[in-house]
């Protein structure tokens, strides 16, 4: 006689128990993740809860980095889940260098390229489009539009794409950032180049002139950045 092998009521009540304790568990240690680059806490920096509504966790730096590659979008200042408005990531890469608060940029247009100051805010885009206009010959009337390519500011090597005239602010920033990493790379370099030619100024009387040259190029080398900036005519 085959006997049927009957599970009791305790005994499946106990199984789906089980199973929705292992599905909580999951969840919660998925949850204490960041949902942007999906790894835990590291020991440089703790993850936070979002700063918004939305129950998630996220690295401050995964975050800015997020709002960052969307610059020029709502996605920029405001969640993309709950709408609601998130911190400025500026905050995440500040710029400790007040010297570099202007920076050097390359501009193409049509196989030509010059370097252009830029500074952040309203008036500094005026600025920068006025510059455009002025080294390119572009009428008042033609419309251009404007790509970047910046370098990461958590990993300069790495670099990435933002396009129009809302992300000139951050593109602007990322160049300032790295105007600073050049500026403490080549400081001690400058500083003894700056020291000889002083020594050798004082002694075989060089012309003011020509200091002042070697003075600007090291400013010129100080206010570099890797950003480029391709310029393209609209219709």
């Amino acid at each position: 006689m085959i006997q049927e092998n009957r599970s009791s009521p305790v005994s499946i009540s106990s199984a789906k128990a089980k199973v929705r304790d292992q599905e909580q568990v999951r969840f919660f240690a998925q949850a204490e993740k960041c949902w942007i680059c999906l790894e835990g806490a590291e020991e440089r920096e703790e993850l936070s809860k979002m700063p918004c509504s939305c129950p998630r966790y996220a690295h401050l730096r995964c975050l800015a980095r997020w709002q960052l590659h969307s610059a020029g979008t709502r996605k920029e200042t405001h969640c993309e889940f709950c709408d609601q408005p998130l911190p400025d990531w500026r905050k995440a890469f500040p710029l400790t260098n007040p010297a570099c608060s202007s920076a050097k940029i390359t501009v193409s247009f049509s196989g030509v390229v010059h370097k252009v100051d830029v500074k952040p805010g309203p008036d500094g885009y005026e600025s920068f489009e006025r510059s455009i206009r002025q080294v390119f010959g572009l009428p008042e009337d033609a419309g251009f539009s404007i790509a970047f390519t910046c370098d990461e500011p958590a990993e300069p090597d790495i670099k990435f794409n933002l396009r129009g005239k809302g992300a000139y602010d951050a593109a602007v920033h990322c160049a300032q950032l790295t105007a600073a990493r050049n500026m403490a790379r080549i400081q001690p370099e400058m500083s003894s180049s700056t020291s000889s030619c002083n020594q050798a100024v004082s002694r075989r009387n060089f012309s003011l002139s020509l200091t002042n040259s070697f003075l600007r190029v090291v400013n010129e080398l100080r206010c570099a950045s890797r950003q480029a900036v391709d310029v393209h005519p609209t219709t």
